[in-house]
C-alpha cells in the first residue's frame, strides 16, 4: 500500500511539474514575442530615421577633405 500512495504522490508532483513547466514555456513565449515586436519597431524607427537624414553633407566633406590636405601638408613638413 506505500509504494502505491508513493507512487500516487510522484506521479502527482511530475503532474504539478509539467503544469509549472508549461505555464512557463507559455510565459516565455509571450515575452519573446514581445521582444521580437519591440525589435521590429525599433528597426522600423531606425531605418525611417536613417532614410531621413544624409550620411554626410556636402560643406562638411569639403571640411573634410580641406582639412586632409592640411595634415597632408603638414606630414610632408615633418
Amino acid at each position: 500500500m506505500d509504494n502505491s500512495k508513493n507512487l500516487d504522490a510522484y506521479y502527482e508532483e511530475r503532474l504539478t511539474q509539467l503544469e509549472e513547466v508549461k505555464t512557463g514555456l507559455e510565459r516565455l513565449k509571450v515575452n519573446m514575442n514581445a521582444m521580437v515586436r519591440n525589435m521590429e519597431t525599433m528597426n522600423a524607427i531606425g531605418s525611417h530615421t536613417f532614410e531621413q537624414q544624409p550620411i554626410a553633407r556636402p560643406t562638411s566633406s569639403l571640411l573634410a577633405r580641406d582639412l586632409d590636405e592640411r595634415s597632408m601638408g603638414e606630414e610632408e613638413r615633418l
